[in-house]
């Protein structure tokens, strides 16, 4: 196998085992104090989801801004996925993650296309928003402020 293919195995491996909520050495402890904490334990409230793909010029665009919401908004409870669909193994460990994480519904309806940033309830996996490359940092981020507003 190749390390780039066990790459892509053990990222699938470790979203699935996020979503069925398996943990990994777990100490005891009080209820979490802070949002940071609070996203740390348990499911995601929101996953921003970027549809991507090398090739892609709209996604050398919008790298950049989603490279920096996650660094911005790292203390949300937010999961950050990158399917990545630049070749064909690629775009089908993408598809084998979107499965995993309960979004076969959005991966039908977004799945061929790159170049935008999905909002999931990381509940109910319904769709809250969609950004483009054409967006601004800051439209970006309040969309993202919403999506948290707005998910179960």
């Amino acid at each position: 196998m190749s390390r780039k293919a066990l790459s892509t195995s053990l990222l699938s491996l470790i979203a699935l085992a996020m979503v069925v909520g398996i943990t990994f050495a777990q100490s005891p402890r009080t209820a979490p104090s802070t949002e940071r904490e609070q996203a740390s334990e348990g499911s995601p409230k929101v996953m921003a989801v970027y549809f991507h793909a090398d090739w892609c010029g709209y996604c050398k665009q919008l790298g950049e801004k989603y490279v920096d919401l996650r660094n911005k908004f790292d203390d949300k409870p937010v999961l950050y996925v990158k399917l990545d669909q630049t070749t064909t193994s690629d775009r089908r460990q993408a598809k084998y993650m979107a499965h995993a994480l309960g979004m076969d519904s959005a991966w039908t309806e977004h799945g061929n296309k790159t170049g935008f940033i999905l909002y999931v309830d990381g509940q109910t996996r319904r769709v809250l928003g969609r950004v483009t490359h054409d967006k601004s940092m800051g439209e970006i981020g309040s969309e993202l402020e919403k999506a948290l507003r707005d998910a179960s």
